[in-house]
């Protein structure tokens, strides 16, 4: 039983007295704690700090406690809880029992809350006699620290000042005796202690006191008051952790939590035992300030129970109560990812281990790709679905369709993602040329369309997909499986997402399809390219041309392989470009029988084989071609002697043509005419020059020019340099177009002694040289010829306009390189 008694006086006196406070008074500086008393002191009773409890447990230690209070406003609970009732005066007061020796020794409390609510509720500590007729005291009210003293019954004082309260560094309230004074102290942690104030006591009997702790509530009362909650008295015992809770959220693991309550902890000891016929044993020790802790390796369906204490420098917190949880059993494996589901469908058969089907078997064909159709004049669905359940959850599932079901409205090509009973998916269907969605929940009585339609189209629609990402369906196209569009989105409501099926297929309903086409699946969750079809071989003169239907839209291009017929392996022949399905294997023996097939190559894998395909070349009867003209460089002449070589030109003009070590093109006077030669034989210009050495240019009027130039045999094309009126020009004309002057320079006969024009990849060079070795590119154009093979090279001086009356002649002293 706990023990009442009536309320004295004095601290009627000191709740009447207490109001607005003084200035706080200076800290005084830290003091050693004060030693533990642990022994009987001379003419009294105990010590008072030899009186110590931790509040452990649920009950109050009735034998060491009066208790003042209306019943229900004590609750001990491994702390001691005081809380007034609302809107009431009271006072809730515990007294030590026991006369205690307060000399040289102090009484001291740990509180981790204080009471609140109204600025007259006091949270208070106190050494006082038996009838509070003298007395120190700790108040703590309206949010500061106060200290007070009584003697002989006369009214309560208040000593100088206050302190705001500091709930954190004012956790700890000592009162402690030394050689007649009496210090009021505070602390964060009850080893570190500061000073706030101090007095001289005037006890009548210091050898028979008690220790108090309490609240109080007058004048204006709380009307929802918050309890103090007293940690212990006369111990710095860590605080006792709180409301431990066990929570199995993972199997075999029980995850633990709790309130720290303690301030001066150094670590925390868990305790387990599993069934409540066994010990406790301590599993882990965990440092200051933890709050969680993760129990693991656990038998699964086991119940453990749980407990924990802080510990600290001078012991050990009280136990907390404990809690218990049942490990769970580990939970059986999610299947594999929809997305590890992936089939390029090659060969001849459908793999039975991964899909089951359903339809006739006329209805379901596999070549390198599954062909799905429905029989004519039938309402039915063939379907390919995956054998195993696989998990939906961030997976995706895709298909490559090369082509449609058609030859009704109501002849679908679908694919989706559907439970075990298929009361659940989500699908994609294309008819009657529309794509739409769909989807259906086991809660729902029918199946429900998405917004919206799209117009099929076979090229940006080729590619279908459904994923899902953090409980939502993506419903997607794509033209070559890379880049993808999302068409609709759905938040799903999958029973079981971990465990459902993929699906292909196609469909009739409604009007039945008196001619369906079929659908042609190239894959599912692959970007291997699709494999060509339908390899054919036409044979040829010491050749064979193949070529194929390139069924793919993701190849980086074609390998072909060939060997003899039925002899040996395959080895790669060649290969061809993107989208370029024909090939040409030349330089083959007539008669003898080659093997081909042929694959697509793609960043992802090769697609499967073509067929084979068997051919022998054909003998080559064709007449061997007309040997390649020379190159344009090989015509050369020094012009020696004193004859024109005929073989190499063909004179344009009826006079005015010398030889004589060198070769003199003259005018005459007063005339309008050209004296030229040109080869007699085409030459190559493609990679080759035409050069000539120019001894001495053509003049005596500005009309009269010195050329040279290559050119086709009617003029109508050609490039040529031309020298006239103490200029170099260049010119150029294409298809019998008007010539086009391309620049000029000022002539130097010096540096301009040798003129040469030189074609190299598609263009023609126009050069200079002074000695026929270091040459200067002047000009340079792209050029238009039609024939490269069949060009002349042509020299030559010709008068126009107004020509002089005494013409010089121009002297060429070499055409071509003269070794």
């Amino acid at each position: 039983m706990k023990h009442f008694r009536s309320q004295p006086t004095g601290w009627l006196l000191l709740a009447a007295l207490l109001g607005g406070c003084a200035d706080a008074l200076p800290t005084a500086p830290d003091l050693a704690p004060a030693p533990t008393a642990t022994t009987f002191v001379d003419g009294g009773g105990l010590p008072i700090a030899g009186a110590a409890d931790a509040f452990a447990g649920t009950s109050l230690n009735e034998d060491f406690w009066d208790v003042i209070a209306a019943p229900g406003r004590v609750v001990v609970d491994n702390r001691l809880e005081l809380a007034v009732a609302p809107r009431a005066m009271e006072a809730i007061k515990l007294m030590y029992r026991d006369p205690q020796s307060f000399a040289g020794a102090s009484f001291q409390t740990e509180i981790s809350q204080y009471a609140t609510g109204s600025a007259t509720l006091g949270t208070f500590m106190a050494v006082t006699d038996a009838n509070e007729l003298s007395y120190v005291i700790f108040n703590a009210f309206n949010g500061q620290l106060t200290a007070w003293y009584r003697w002989a019954g006369a009214a309560p004082v208040q000593l100088s000042g206050s302190l705001p309260l500091d709930p954190v560094n004012h956790r700890f309230l000592r009162l402690r005796e030394a050689s007649g004074t009496v210090y009021y102290e505070t602390s964060a942690d009850g080893f570190s202690w500061t000073t706030r104030w101090t007095v001289q006591h005037a006890f009548p009997d210091i050898h028979s006191l008690h220790g108090m702790l309490g609240l109080q509530s007058w004048g204006t009362s709380a009307s929802n008051p918050t309890a103090a909650h007293f940690e212990g008295v006369n111990t710095v015992a860590p605080a006792a952790p709180r409301s431990l809770a066990a929570v199995a959220n993972a199997p075999l693991s029980i995850d633990l939590g709790w309130h720290d309550q303690s301030v001066n902890e150094a670590a925390f000891h868990v305790e387990r035992r599993m069934g409540a016929d066994t010990a406790f044993i301590t599993i882990a020790e965990l440092p200051a300030n933890s709050s969680e802790y993760r129990d693991e390796g656990l038998v699964a369906g086991a119940v453990y129970e749980y407990r924990i204490r802080a510990i600290g420098p001078t012991g050990a917190s009280s136990l907390s109560h404990t809690a218990e949880a049942t490990a769970l059993s580990e939970p059986p494996p999610v299947p594999p990812s929809v997305s590890t589901l992936v089939d390029s469908f090659d060969g001849t058969g459908i793999n039975l281990d991964v899909w089951e089907v359903v339809g006739q078997p006329s209805s379901i064909v596999v070549d390198n790709r599954l062909e799905l159709v429905t029989q004519p004049g039938v309402h039915e669905h063939v379907y390919a679905r995956s054998r195993q359940a696989l998990s939906f959850v961030g997976g995706s599932f895709f298909t490559e369709v090369s082509s449609f079901s058609g030859g009704t409205s109501t002849t679908e090509t679908f694919m989706g993602i559907y439970s075990e009973d298929e009361e659940e998916y989500v699908a994609i269907s294309v008819h009657n040329n529309r794509v739409t969605a769909w989807y259906k929940w086991r809660n729902q009585d029918n199946f429900v369309q998405l917004p919206g339609t799209l117009t099929l189209n076979t090229v940006q629609h080729r590619f279908l997909r459904i994923r899902e990402a953090g409980g939502t369906v993506y419903l997607e196209t794509s033209p070559n499986g890379l880049s993808w569009t999302t068409r609709w989105t759905v938040v799903h409501d999958f029973i079981d997402p971990h465990h459902l099926h993929a699906y292909i297929g196609v469909g009739t309903w409604g009007v039945p399809n008196s001619n369906p086409t079929p659908t042609y699946f190239e894959g599912v969750n692959t970007l291997v390219p699709a494999s060509p079809r339908e390899l054919s071989a036409v044979p040829a003169a010491e050749a064979i041309q193949l070529s194929w239907q390139d069924r793919s839209v993701n190849e980086s291009g074609f390998r072909i392989e060939r060997r003899e017929a039925g002899v040996g392996s395959f080895t790669t022949i060649g290969s061809t470009a993107a989208n370029v399905a024909t090939y040409t294997d030349s330089g083959l023996v007539p008669g003898v029988e080659y093997e081909y097939r042929v694959r697509a190559e793609g960043a992802s894998g090769n697609s499967a084989y073509t067929n084979t395909v068997i051919a022998a070349a054909l003998e080559d009867n064709s007449p061997p071609p007309p040997p390649a003209p020379p190159v344009i460089a090989t015509l050369t002449d020094a012009f020696a002697g004193t004859t024109l070589d005929l073989s190499l030109w063909t004179p344009r003009g009826e006079h005015g043509i010398a030889v004589n070590d060198q070769l003199q093109l003259s005018v005459a006077p007063n005339t309008l005419e050209n004296i030229a030669l040109m080869s007699v034989e085409a030459y190559r210009f493609q990679g080759s020059s035409f050069q000539v050495e120019i001894a001495q240019y053509a003049g005596g009027s500005a009309n009269v020019g010195t050329y040279a130039a290559v050119t086709d045999a009617g003029e109508l094309s050609y490039v040529i340099f031309n020298a006239h009126n103490g200029r170099l020009t260049a010119w150029r004309r294409w298809n019998g177009q008007s010539p086009v002057q391309i620049g000029s320079v000022t002539l130097d006969p010096t540096a301009h002694r040798y003129l040469r024009l030189r074609e190299a990849a598609g263009r023609v060079y126009y050069e200079t040289s002074p000695d026929g070795v270091t040459w200067t590119t002047r000009w340079n154009i792209a050029h238009s010829f039609a024939d490269l093979d069949n060009l002349h090279g042509m020299i030559g001086v010709q008068s126009w306009g107004s020509p002089g009356s005494n013409p010089i002649p121009g002297i060429f002293a070499s055409v071509g390189v003269i070794e």
